[in-house]
């Protein structure tokens, strides 16, 4: 029997800190107030995830999976051992 694979420490490769708070713009007509708004919110939705190699998951039992995806897009699991 093969041993697990080895799995990395779980590290995300870009650090996420979350967007600054929208302060709705008080000049300007209502137009030019709404687009402000909406640019905001858009440059919100534009943030990068962080991205990991692998994660590991608890099942209810107890048992302890490895998770990660290959170059094809599969999902992988395998059991850890109990530490």
């Amino acid at each position: 029997m093969s041993d697990p694979p080895r799995i990395q420490p779980l590290t995300p490769t870009k650090t996420y800190h979350p967007a600054a708070r929208v302060i709705a713009p008080i000049t300007g007509d209502i137009d030019q107030r709404l687009q402000q708004l909406a640019d905001a919110i858009s440059t919100k939705a534009d943030h990068i995830w962080p991205t990991f190699v692998g994660v590991s998951l608890r099942s209810p039992n107890g048992t302890t999976w490895a998770v990660s995806i290959d170059d094809n897009g599969v999902v992988r699991t395998s059991a850890l051992p109990r530490s």
